[in-house]
Order: C-alpha cells, then structure tokens, then sequence
C-alpha cells in the first residue's frame, strides 16, 4: 500500500511539475495574446506585438513591437512602439494583490496623424473608440478573468514614462505638404492606486491619456493652424467649417 502511495505521489508531483512549465514556458504566448485581444478591444481596431519575454524569476519583462492599426477609412498603422520595458516588484507576486510593476518605459514611440479629406482625423476616431468603450456597459474589468471565475488579476503601475514620440503627419487629403515633429515625453505614477486596477482598466486610462497628450500637443504646435488653412484652402464653405470643427473636437479646443 506504501509503494503505491508513493508512486501516485510522484505521479501528482509530476504533473503538477508538468502543468506548472506549461504555464511558465506559455506565459510570453498568453501575455501576447492578452495584449492583442484586449487591445484590440479597447481601441476597435487591430492590437499586434511582435514578441513578449517575461521572466518572474528575474523581476523584469519586455514587450517587442506593439501596433496600433488606424481604424477603418484609414490605412497603415496609427501609433507604433518599439520596445516596452517592464520591472516586476516580485516580492508581489507572493505577497498577495495588487502585483506590482515598478517601472515601466515605453520607447520611440511614433504616432501617425492623418487627415482626411473631410478634416476627420485616424486619432481622433481612435480617441472616439477608447472613450466609447470606456463608457460601454461592459468594459474590460468587468469580463477579465470571468472564464476562470475566480478574482480579477490587479496590477499597479507605480512609475510608467513614454518617450518623447515622433509625429508624422500625412495631410495629402487637402493638398498639404506632410511634416514631422517631436512631441513631448508622458510620464505617469501610481497607476491603479493602492488596491491596484485591472490590466484592461490601466490599460485603458494609458491609452487614453496617450492619445489626449498628443492630440493637445499638436494643438499647441503650428499644426492645428496649419490643417484649418488647408481645410479653408481646400475644402471650404460650409464642409469647411464641419471639417475645421472635427479637428478641433481632436485638439479639445
């Protein structure tokens, strides 16, 4: 009877050992797929990475590749990430919730703005598709970890900084030359609070912020003037004026 306690035990461990790499050796594949799904909700249109590498063991974690693809009426991508860094406070991780990330950099951001012809914008769809799902009634922290049934996962961003981004603004529509310009860094702290948030809430409220930030950062640039005189060149009117009036709902003025 001992022995085959013995052997059932070391089957248990093994398949507990077994299950355990699987979840290990799977992470980087479901922390990818978390990001695109939710992502992609979020914003209603297509999140892609090209890689993730967490390590728990090690504290840290990165995220290679992140895309934002510019809604529908719009081609390519509307902001793109080249690398994201991330520190893990892992004595978090056993501690109990929230798990905290200690730091997290966002680098060279590039952000492209392009005008339609009509003098709405890819950013400010995309900043209408946040806000609309924001106020949904159903927003992501209330479906995250229902399939599982157990508690939602809450994190804390203590310190997260974005790179100055680089803007590239294509506005061919109306017949403008396009221009390029540096916009500046975004820094944020203690994201979540104390009793922490979900992922899809933090991710939320970084999405949105991102997009406000460089949407009134052109606003303070030349370049909210320089759209309105080419709507006013090219458009004109009364379509003018809708036009001139949706870019200005972009620039929050």
């Amino acid at each position: 009877m001992f022995r085959k306690l013995a052997i059932a035990a070391v089957v248990v461990l093994l398949l507990i050992a077994g299950g355990l790499y699987y979840f290990l050796s799977s992470l980087n594949e479901l922390v990818a797929s978390a990001i695109e799904s939710s992502g992609s909700e979020v914003t209603g249109t297509r999140v892609s990475v090209s890689g993730v590498d967490i390590s728990l063991r090690e504290g840290r974690g990165s995220i290679r590749g992140l895309r934002i693809a510019n809604p529908s009426g719009f081609s390519g991508d509307a902001v793109s990430f080249s690398d994201i860094t991330i520190v893990i406070d892992t004595s978090s991780l056993t501690s109990g919730s929230p798990i905290v990330l200690s730091r997290v950099e966002v680098q060279k951001p590039v952000v492209n703005l392009v005008l339609a012809a009509d003098g709405s914008t890819n950013l400010q769809t995309l900043q209408k598709n946040i806000e609309s799902h924001t106020s949904s009634d159903k927003p992501a922290a209330a479906s995250e970890n229902k399939s599982s049934g157990g508690a939602p996962t809450l994190l804390r961003i203590d310190k997260l900084e974005i790179d100055s981004a680089h803007l590239l603004a294509d506005v061919s529509a109306v017949g403008g030359k396009n221009y390029e310009a540096n916009l500046p860094a975004l820094r944020r702290s203690n994201l979540g609070g104390a009793r922490g948030a979900t992922p899809g809430v933090i991710g939320q409220t970084v999405l949105r912020e991102f997009v406000t930030e460089v949407a009134e950062s052109i606003a303070r640039s030349e370049a909210k003037h320089q759209i309105n005189k080419l709507i006013d060149d090219k458009v004109g009117g009364e379509v003018g004026e809708a036009a001139k009036g949706l870019v200005g709902e972009l620039f929050g003025r």
